[in-house]
């Protein structure tokens, strides 16, 4: 009976018809198979449970350590909303913001100077965020994303999906609707004007389209992009744009192929810092630094979605706090409070090396980008969001070495 038992468990589990059977209970548990002789005692079935228990647990393993770590943003967000409404001793500020600003300076020093973002989702929902470093609230950089036209009257268009991801509209920066072989549709953002946040507009000949999400179609339609019938690729922001994409998929790379394609598309630069947060499940989520080495001007680059498992991110949608911040997207604030938690002690060192630091994102990284530009720019110094990933602005700037494959 009890070997039946183990039996139907295998088949529940991992969908086997029958039991193997072999020499010894023992030689079966040194392979880590559960496996009994036609005839053998109930120890050998109790073996055969015990080991088929032991390989569940393994299977759950992952949907228990991401459970656990949910549980531990909960309880960061609960203990972040306790302090803003007791009255507690100063904490203890890094000694470069001592002492802390009664309120945020308008506008207040950059710690990012611009960002770029190539098929990036929305992240915040209500209002677009704003840039606390500029008058007008706006990002310098650009978003961009692909946009064909199809149709027999042009009425149909196809978006890169990732970003029609969700209807929160984006920060207030510059963007670019890419298209191919036509006029692009470029919104410069400023005190009148915001970007189109909003876009890409939604509607019933409007479809998401993930083949126009890939590298070629970034590079080839920045390479060849026109407004109004006239070539811009040499003007900014689109002469930055194409100068970073590169950079920007590259994150799914080799730490030897980043620096190959460095050297090749971004001649004067170099990769100086690269660090790799391993998450639940083996997800991986690196996070790099390129340098110029004449004006010490860095890029640093958040990675997109590279694990199944991850998918989660950009699908769990509600609003929380972050950095001073309400109605934040939940899956990017988690991503980029769990990545600046582990490697930001890595990551600011270089940082505080660098002259202007532009973030760079494809995707889900340009998900980060926003989030992180929008904190790091707020003038919420009190926030330990803000503490956890600011840097020293006014340390000096210096070339920094190249890192090892």
């Amino acid at each position: 009976m009890a070997v039946g038992m183990a039996a139907s468990i295998c088949a529940l589990v991992f969908g086997c018809a029958a039991l193997v059977f072999a020499a010894s209970p023992e030689q079966a548990l040194a392979k880590d198979r559960d496996i009994c002789a036609p005839g053998s005692d109930t120890q050998c079935a109790a073996d055969s449970v015990q080991l088929l228990q032991r390989q569940v647990d393994r299977r759950l393993r992952p949907e228990h350590e991401r459970l656990q770590q949910e549980k531990l943003l909960d309880q960061h967000v609960t203990q972040r909303q306790q302090q803003q409404h007791e009255q507690r001793d100063p904490p203890q500020w890094p000694a470069w913001l001592w002492p802390p600003p009664a309120k945020p300076r308008a506008p207040v020093t950059p710690l990012v100077h611009a960002v770029y973002t190539f098929g990036a989702p929305a992240t915040h929902d209500h209002a677009p965020l704003r840039n606390g470093a500029s008058a007008d609230g706006c990002f310098p950089g650009l978003r961009s994303y692909t946009e064909d036209i199809k149709g027999a009257f042009s009425e149909i268009h196809q978006v890169d999906a990732a970003a029609m991801n969700n209807y929160y509209p984006h920060a207030r920066t510059p963007s670019v609707v890419l298209r191919w072989q036509a006029d692009s549709i470029y919104t410069t953002c400023n005190a009148t004007q915001d970007g189109h946040p909003d876009w890409p507009q939604r509607g019933g000949s409007v479809f998401e389209e993930w083949r126009l999400h890939q590298e070629d179609d970034y590079t080839d339609r920045l390479e060849n992009v026109k407004i109004d019938d006239k070539e811009v690729k040499d003007e900014e922001p689109f002469k930055s744009a194409r100068f970073f994409v590169a950079l920007a998929y590259k994150t799914y790379d080799s730490v030897a192929n980043m620096k190959a394609s460095i050297a090749e598309k971004m001649p004067g630069w170099k990769l100086v810092g690269h660090v790799v947060d391993h998450g639940p499940g083996g997800d991986e989520d690196p996070v790099l630094v390129a340098q110029d080495s004449e004006t010490h001007d860095c890029a640093i680059a958040f990675t997109g979605t590279n694990d199944f498992g991850e998918l989660a991110t950009s699908t769990t949608q509600y609003g929380t706090g972050y950095c001073g911040f309400e109605d934040v997207h939940v899956g990017y604030r988690n991503e980029l409070w769990t990545i600046t938690r582990n490697l930001f002690d890595k990551v600011k060192p270089v940082l505080e090396s660098c002259n202007k630091v532009t973030c760079v994102g494809h995707s889900l990284g340009g998900a980060l980008c926003e989030l992180f530009a929008a904190c790091a720019n707020s003038g919420n110094y009190t926030d330990p969001d803000y503490i956890q990933l600011a840097w020293n602005h006014s340390a000096p700037t210096r070339e920094l070495t190249e890192v090892d494959e």
